[in-house]
């Protein structure tokens, strides 16, 4: 009987045969395992893995394509920095016996190899499950602990130069305004996009005339990827590692955790992060609303990346961030509007 094909599995039957693959990439590890269990699998596929001897460490089965060899290498050496200059509770990259941090693993019925890293397992649980103000000032600090430490940072040569300098970085082109998508909006809802992504593009034309200031950031540090163990923070996922300013490290975390709150706590939980934040350094707006106006764009991207990915969910979400972005035009302050939903 030939084996099906990987892209008609089930999620269930991805994961199985990626599980297989982490476990063929540990062999090449130092360690004697006991058993691989999945964590998650959305782009990348990630499991937790115990050793005979009770320890936990983190495999990530890396998606093809998605990073690049530079970027997972930038990863690596930040982490080492991080974990041998600073004090941020970061994992650790685990070295394979030949002294390699990122591999190349295959599996039988997976149809490409795949790089893998292995890391130290952080303790806790996903922060989005505490999202307590308590939590959100803790997190303030490590924000501003990370952008303080990050200005003394020199990258090795074999760095990533991959800057955040416009809402589409990643490679992606807008095509979100094609003539093709046009019936995906109501009546006015195209022109609030359009004047919505006119002030991003000029937030970001402002922001990188002087780079003074440009540092590396986590630019994905929303509050899933924290980890809360007995209130100490623990981030982890530095995949997307780049050059970029804090005002752009914070909207993405303010994007998220907008999205994962309800209306009403919201406002107090942003409230407790810039008092963390200001606890340590000066808040990093130049001007007001400048980090509602990059969080704009990130919801902007993401539409963006819909129209790539899933154009038949176009509609629907267009019309569930218009409201929103019509607001932020009027005041300048992206929050979430009654007939928005995250």
């Amino acid at each position: 009987m030939s084996m099906q094909p990987f892209e008609k599995l089930s999620y269930r039957g991805k994961t199985r045969r990626l599980r297989q693959l982490a476990m063929n990439a540990l062999l090449r590890y130092p360690m004697e395992v006991a058993s691989v269990h999945l964590i998650e699998a959305f782009t990348n596929a990630n499991y937790r893995v115990k050793t005979r001897d009770g320890d936990s460490y983190f495999i990530r089965v890396c998606e093809p394509n998605w990073r690049t060899d530079l970027d997972l290498i930038s990863e690596v050496a930040f982490l080492q920095a991080l974990s041998r200059d600073g004090n941020f509770n970061t994992p650790l990259p685990i070295a394979a016996k030949t002294g390699d941090y990122i591999i190349e693993a295959a599996a039988e019925g997976v149809p490409e190899s795949r790089r893998c890293m292995v890391m130290s397992w952080l303790p806790g649980v996903r922060m989005g499950l505490r999202l307590t103000e308590e939590n959100l000032h803790n997190m303030g600090i490590l924000f501003a602990r990370l952008h303080e430490w990050s200005l003394q940072f020199v990258p090795p040569p074999s760095f990533t130069r991959h800057r955040v300098d416009n809402p589409y970085h990643r490679g992606r082109p807008e095509i979100l305004f094609d003539d093709h998508f046009s019936p995906a909006f109501r009546p006015g809802a195209r022109d609030v996009f359009k004047e919505t992504m006119a002030s991003v593009n000029a937030a970001y034309e402002s922001l990188y005339a002087d780079l003074n200031g440009l540092r590396v950031i986590h630019n994905d540090l929303h509050h899933d990827n924290i980890k809360v163990c007995r209130g100490i923070l623990y981030p982890l996922d530095f995949e997307d590692t780049c050059w970029g300013f804090p005002v752009q490290d914070i909207a993405t975390a303010f994007r998220d955790l907008m999205d994962d709150t309800v209306q009403d706590t919201y406002p107090a939980l942003r409230a407790a992060f810039h008092q963390g934040y200001e606890s340590i350094g000066s808040w990093p707006e130049q001007y007001p609303h400048q980090i509602d106006t990059f969080a704009a764009g990130i919801l902007i991207e993401g539409v963006n990346r819909t129209a790539y990915d899933a154009p038949h969910e176009l509609t629907a979400e267009i019309a569930k961030l218009a409201p929103m972005l019509g607001k932020f035009l009027e005041n300048g302050v992206l929050e979430k509007v009654a007939s928005y939903s995250g």
